[in-house]
């Protein structure tokens, strides 16, 4: 955060598995909010078949990164987008993330088993 600081560069944080880990250090954006564009998905931590992401940036950066994305992608489904914010106003998501957790832990364990 101080390098991008001293040099005002913006930093981009990819964390789309950020959140299946548990006591994690925080995101490098808790360190610089006003220069980084910080991108999650729910297609890692929540539901392969939910294909949407997030990006949380500045004010600053916003009107070039939605320029960006209607050339690339265009759009989210609306309907996924719904499903999508429901599931994290609901609680649905952090479920999800938690069993998602506990299923890695599991095959982290059969791993560390047969290679033991």
């Amino acid at each position: 955060a101080a390098v991008a600081r001293k040099h005002d560069i913006a930093i981009i944080e990819n964390d789309v598995l950020g959140p299946l880990v548990e006591d994690r250090p925080p995101p490098v954006a808790a360190f610089a909010p006003e220069r980084t564009l910080y991108v999650t998905s729910f297609t890692k931590i929540v539901v392969p078949g939910l294909r949407i992401g997030y990006l949380a940036a500045p004010d600053r950066y916003v009107a070039a990164v939605a320029n960006r994305h209607l050339v690339s992608n265009w759009m989210a489904t609306p309907m996924v987008a719904e499903i999508a914010t429901k599931w994290v106003t609901d609680g649905t998501a952090i479920e999800l993330v938690h069993w998602q957790r506990a299923a890695l832990r599991r095959r982290l364990d059969i791993a560390a088993q047969v290679l033991a």
